[in-house]
């Protein structure tokens, strides 16, 4: 427990972060060969490379602050942001346009949906078996759980991705997606 009463407690901290263990050493340390990683760790892994690929790339495309800004919107990567900017955005109030969230998702979301109808309503043999709205439907649902996955699964994305989800899904059970019930 803590040392003193309502100091830190390390202990509780780390079973939230699930450590099983911590320790020190007083000798040097060796090198070992940790071989593959796990294949869940392995998957997070290549996302998070993805995703700061595609951060290089649109720092690359447009430089400078800009970049910075348009790779924390796009993939939520914040870390190419200076600190005045940052702390610009929060003074203010707009530090939510770089948080990944609503207007992403409904920005990704809503335009494979319409894409997907489009495409949909224009293949005549598709679109006289399944109504073109649903195929779009399950195409929206499918890039929002991916961008969310890209982005890293915020709370935030997260909120927004199961709000579009109920909507799309509202669609493929031929619900109203939008109610005011």
């Amino acid at each position: 427990g803590p040392v003193s009463p309502g100091g830190y407690d390390f202990q509780r901290r780390a079973w939230f972060e699930q450590l099983g263990g911590v320790g020190f050493v007083t000798g040097s340390c060796m090198a070992a060969e940790l071989g593959p990683p796990p294949a869940a760790l392995g998957v997070m892994l290549a996302i998070a490379q993805a995703r700061a690929r595609a951060s290089a790339v649109i720092q690359a495309a447009a430089p400078g602050r800009g970049g910075a800004f348009l790779a924390a919107v796009a993939t939520g990567d914040r870390s190419a942001l200076s600190r005045a900017d940052a702390e610009a955005l929060q003074l203010s109030g707009l530090a939510h346009l770089v948080s990944v969230s609503g207007l992403h998702m409904v920005l990704v979301c809503g335009f494979v949906f319409a894409v997907l109808w489009r495409v949909a309503a224009a293949v005549a043999p598709l679109a006289l078996r399944v109504p073109p709205q649903k195929i779009a439907a399950l195409g929206a649902i499918a890039a929002g759980a991916a961008y969310a996955v890209f982005t890293g699964g915020d709370a935030p994305v997260m909120r927004a991705f199961v709000m579009a989800a109920t909507a799309f899904g509202a669609v493929l059970i031929d619900r109203p997606a939008i109610s005011l019930r």
